[in-house]
């Protein structure tokens, strides 16, 4: 289900950025190898971008079972085809491993440049939920101009990996950029998000 509804590349693991900017999708199988499945998949659609935040729904899949097979297989959300800033083709992709926090999916997606003789390009995060890829039950981004999202453009240009540290009361997410910098993203705490609590919880003494 993962690998179904987050990894949206259009290129081979390995291959160089292309400047194909139609509809990022993942590629979707069924346990026969057929890879028409899709239909078998629940979408969740991110909406357009409005100051460079954006929502995903939340509509609930059905795993039931009918005679042999499951209604739905798992989900997936077709990333943007325009850049956020600029309205232009972007083709954004997601082409690094995400980040399980707290039982959230949390991944920075690239947006190519849509300039072939430029390098570069922009990011931007997104956080879903892994069982259905929609909207999580509370959104984990709480500084000004993020909470309430589940998505928004990063300010260091290309993120390839999130690097997460928990100080106990809230979890930061650390962005390096193409650009030289490194971008703070602050989130609840992990028990506000349905997370294990780390550490020693209880403590019980026993006599022999």
């Amino acid at each position: 289900i993962l690998d179904r509804g987050v990894t949206s590349s259009l290129n081979s693991p390995g291959a160089a950025v292309t400047t194909d900017t139609t509809c990022a999708s993942p590629p979707t199988t069924d346990s026969n190898g057929d890879l028409s499945a899709r239909k078998q998949l629940q979408e969740q659609v991110l909406s357009a971008f409005s100051s460079g935040t954006r929502t995903v729904t939340s509509t609930t899949i059905d795993y039931t079972s009918t005679g042999n097979s499951a209604k739905n297989l798992g989900w997936y959300v077709d990333l943007a085809v325009s850049d956020p800033v600029t309205g232009n083709a972007a083709g954004e992709r997601v082409v690094s491993a995400p980040t399980l926090l707290a039982g959230r999916i949390v991944f920075p997606t690239l947006i190519p440049s849509s300039d072939i003789c430029a390098g570069g390009g922009t990011s931007t995060v997104v956080a879903l939920d892994p069982f259905n890829g929609g909207k999580t039950s509370k959104n984990i981004f709480i500084d000004a101009g993020q909470a309430g999202y589940d998505s928004f453009t990063l300010s260091v240009g290309i993120v390839k990996n999130l690097i997460a540290i928990d100080s106990g009361t809230n979890v930061f997410l650390f962005a390096g950029g193409s650009s030289g910098n490194v971008q703070t993203i602050k989130t609840i705490a992990q028990q506000q998000t349905g997370g294990s609590i780390r550490g020693r919880t209880a403590w019980r003494e026993v006599f022999q």
